[in-house]
């Protein structure tokens, strides 16, 4: 599924107007119907307000209004603007609307709020993508008289007050219980905090030929717009997965090393080593502390383990280094980062670790602290970085809000300047690789928010990459398995009480349900653009 910014989508339905030949009156139409289907869906009784603005997004609205009055709602449009402000479109849909008898209310706010108390459903059809900064007057008092609805609010498109280009909010924005948004998901729906007030995302089909839609137009300059992500689907991912030939066996299934763990951080290693097995890998063998040895060989019965050199206080150290390249040189990919930890000798170890490798790696947790942005740029092999928001404000030395406030842009400029695919890891992770289209991942939950889940997908993208997924695609394939078998696991553990070790014995049964595709009512089955009001 792609995803598009509002500039996107207008070229969009210019192009399926002047090349396509489908009518602008057409296209509203099926958007206003769109959104009505849902509203009847959620209403409580068969009463709706419509809050319409001037522009076409208030014709959507109208559409909905005279399309709910014909099942027999009793619906009130109110107009925080000028309804001679309308559009040709939204001008003849508030004429139909009319002369169907509907009614139409000039907007005052004591009335607004007493009718939005009473409502069974309204609409909040203000301005949609529209919005621009925070919003004002009536339209401020409006976005905060829907808040304060008991019914159930649906937003045409996207919220109004919410900027559907970067997500962000500046003020008070619509809350949405759904968001029926027109064509192709907006890239603001995809980001916080505008994501926190869409509710569920409904992505309407209002009938843009596909041929257009692969082809997205050219803006006014000849320049080719493109798409700004894409949001991974299952069958896609699916087929990234490395083969499983009858004939296969533990060394062609992926040989995997791992260089983990401090005093303390002991499960770090383990999580990481127990999930690459669960992800498919033939041979793990984890390089750790030698005191950690006996703890690791008790918790992870299937996997190998290499006793490294360790300072006094249970970090390992540059002496380490011979023994930990004799591992990789046996190895079809390697991990280094869980639990690490960040003494500088260590660090010496890693920069001499990262300098040798041949094969592609991981570069998770520690590793990622350690070796800084530098460091990871001179790594000449390929592979995958999985930073969350915070190791990422580290690496280029900004804060995290700057990281949170423009996810894509950091995760491609952290692809861009050191050659590796990148996970940045949060709600939808987001996956850039150089060359490569950037990827939403739709998979994962709020219980994901738990110590050691970074280590299980590090274990994940490992196995992938061992089994011979390119970097990308390991990526990719692995952030959206990790997700699911959180999806999974959340439903008998709840999403409060997930922990990591849940999420990696829920692997098996996320590889299972992507190989074979999800039956009806399991876990990534459904709507996955689900967020309580």
């Amino acid at each position: 599924m792609k995803v598009v910014t509002p500039a996107q989508m207008r070229a969009l339905d210019a192009a399926a107007v002047a090349k396509a030949g489908i009518p602008s009156r057409e296209l509203m139409e099926r958007a206003g119907a769109a959104v009505a289907g849902v509203a009847a869906e959620l209403a409580l009784a068969p009463r709706a307000v419509v809050a319409a603005g001037p522009g076409n997004n208030g014709g959507d609205g109208l559409v909905a209004a005279r399309l709910l009055r014909a099942r027999g709602y009793d619906v009130t449009v109110f107009l925080p603007g000028a309804a001679d402000a309308f559009g040709a479109d939204a001008r003849a849909n508030y004429e139909l609307f009319v002369q169907a008898g509907g009614a139409v209310v000039p907007f005052s706010r004591p009335r607004f709020a007493r009718a939005v108390r009473d409502a069974g459903v309204v609409v909040d059809a203000l301005l949609g993508t529209g919005s621009r900064g925070a919003l004002e007057g009536d339209f401020k008092a409006a976005a905060a008289a829907v808040n304060g609805a008991a019914a159930p609010v649906v937003a045409a498109d996207v919220p109004s007050g919410i900027d559907a280009a970067t997500g962000a909010v500046a003020g008070v924005a619509v809350r949405a219980d759904a968001t029926v948004t027109f064509g192709l998901p907006k890239l603001g729906l995809t980001q916080f905090p505008a994501r926190g007030c869409a509710g569920a995302v409904h992505v309407a089909d209002i009938g843009f030929p596909a041929a257009l839609v692969d082809g997205l137009p050219y803006d006014a300059t000849g320049k080719k717009l493109g798409f700004v992500a894409r949001i991974a689907e299952a069958a896609e991912v699916a087929a990234l997965l490395p083969p499983r030939p009858l004939n296969l066996h533990k060394g062609a299934a992926g040989r995997a090393y791992i260089l983990a763990g401090s005093r303390g951080m002991s499960g770090a290693a383990v999580l990481a080593a127990k999930s690459c097995l669960r992800a498919g890998a033939g041979l793990v063998v984890t390089g750790l502390p030698a005191e950690l040895d006996v703890i690791f060989s008790v918790a992870c019965l299937e996997g190998l383990s290499q006793q490294l050199p360790q300072s006094p206080e249970g970090w390992l150290v540059p002496a380490a280094a011979a023994l930990v390249k004799k591992g990789l040189a046996a190895a079809d990919a390697a991990a280094i980062g869980p639990g690490l930890g960040r003494a500088p000798a260590t660090g010496e170890l890693v920069a001499k670790v990262a300098a040798a490798l041949r094969r592609p790696a991981v570069i998770d947790a520690d590793g990622l602290n350690l070796l800084g942005l530098k460091g990871l740029a001179a790594v000449k092999a390929g592979g995958v970085l999985t930073p969350h928001p915070g190791e990422m404000a580290r690496l280029f030395g900004v804060g995290v809000d700057d990281v949170e406030s423009d996810r894509l842009k950091w995760a491609r400029e952290l692809a861009r300047r050191t050659g590796k695919a990148v996970v940045l890891k949060g709600y939808m992770s987001i996956v850039a690789a150089p060359g490569e289209e950037t990827w939403l991942n739709p998979t994962g939950n709020p219980g994901l928010a738990s110590g050691g889940t970074g280590d299980v997908l590090t274990g994940v993208i490992l196995a992938l990459l061992a089994g011979g997924a390119k970097p990308a695609a390991a990526a990719r394939a692995g952030a959206y398995v990790h997700g699911l078998a959180g999806d999974v696991a959340a439903e008998w553990a709840g999403e409060r009480s997930l922990v990591a070790g849940d999420v990696m014995e829920a692997l098996p049964a996320a590889f299972a349900l992507l190989e074979k595709g999800p039956a009806e009512g399991d876990p990534g089955e459904g709507d996955v653009w689900t967020h309580e009001r």
